[in-house]
């Protein structure tokens, strides 16, 4: 007769060993799915790590910087496409998923635990340790980099226009994001002097910028060929344009301690609108002067214009409108 121990009962040392083991190695995977958990709604990961010569699948969770109710960061990890047979190759090269490293909490595998990004194999870093510290970051087209001088650039790329390159089943090697840039290219930037840029960097029609330049003190706005400059130290506005169009629906006030000048200040006229007006005004004077009215008998009426006050009219816009080119 065979007695076969009650293990409840019976313990041996090696099955209690293997029943109370725990794997506390830390493995590297890739992220196959990203999913919402039913009941708490929380990310998590189908990731596939390497044993040995075992691939084995373990739900993970993902680490954060921030663990709070209301203090927290989520992202959600990419996947790629994989069918129920088995892959032809183990290389990551040909698969779009999120190279992970991965713990076991408690060193238990039904309690995976993301804790970082590794760099994927089909991708090159940009990055050139000689030229000192330095970040870069890149999610969905929105790129983030901070060079050795301690500039800071966020560029708008746009999503690749091969995108759907990592929706295939792996079998070559994923190749490197194409852009689209005449659509991304726009940037924000804070440079080593202080000053900060907003740019569309558009590859056609000009440039439309914005810079405020704290190192010289002034403000530039660029469309193209349109330019507006503003000056703290000399306290100064200057528009460059073809045509400015002002409309307003009530009043419009100009106002200054000195005069106003209004012209152009070509070589061949280096005179300003100001004589222009004064000159047209005194021609329009001197033809009213010499309207001559007929009374009702048709005889000449004379006495009815007073000369006198049309010349102070013509003494006062001598002294309001300007005589000379600004900066002269």
């Amino acid at each position: 007769m065979t007695y076969i121990p009650d293990s409840s009962i019976w313990r041996d040392a090696e099955s209690s060993a293997l029943l109370g083991s725990n794997n506390t190695f830390i493995r590297i995977g890739i992220i196959k799915r990203a999913l919402n958990e039913e009941e708490t709604g929380e990310l998590r990961y189908l990731v596939e790590i390497q044993d040995h010569n075992k691939k084995i699948n373990i739900n993970c969770a993902l680490l954060r910087r921030f663990g709070g109710i209301y203090n927290y960061e989520d992202y959600v990890g990419r996947g790629y496409k994989y069918g129920s047979k088995p892959e032809n190759t183990n290389s990551y090269t040909v698969r779009a998923g999120d190279v992970v490293l991965i713990g076991q909490i408690n060193g238990q595998g039904r309690d995976g635990v993301i804790l970082g990004g590794l760099t994927h194999p089909a991708r090159e870093t940009t990055l050139d340790v000689e030229e000192g510290p330095q970040y870069e970051s890149e999610f969905n087209g929105i790129n983030t980099s901070i060079n050795s001088d301690g500039e800071w650039t966020l560029t708008f790329k746009g999503q690749p226009t091969n995108l759907d390159a990592l929706d295939n089943e792996p079998s070559a090697e994923i190749p490197p994001p194409e852009y689209d840039t005449e659509v991304g290219s726009s940037f924000l930037q804070f440079d080593k002097t202080g000053g900060f840029t907003i740019s569309d960097n558009a590859a056609s029609g000009g440039v439309q910028t914005i810079f405020v330049d704290k190192e010289s003190g002034s403000i530039s706005l660029e469309s193209g060929e349109v330019s507006l400059k503003l000056e703290k130290e000399p306290q100064q506005v200057s528009i460059l344009s073809k045509t400015i169009d002002f409309t307003a629906s009530e009043t419009v006030y100009i106002k200054s301690e000195g005069k106003i000048y209004i012209g152009s200040d070509a070589a061949e006229e280096p005179y300003v609108l100001g004589n222009q007006l004064k000159e047209w005004s005194t021609e329009l004077i001197k033809a009213i002067l010499a309207i001559k009215y007929l009374g009702n008998l048709g005889a000449p009426v004379t006495g009815t214009l007073n000369a006198a006050e049309f010349s102070s009219l013509i003494s006062k816009l001598d002294s309001i409108l300007s005589k000379k080119v600004y900066g002269e």
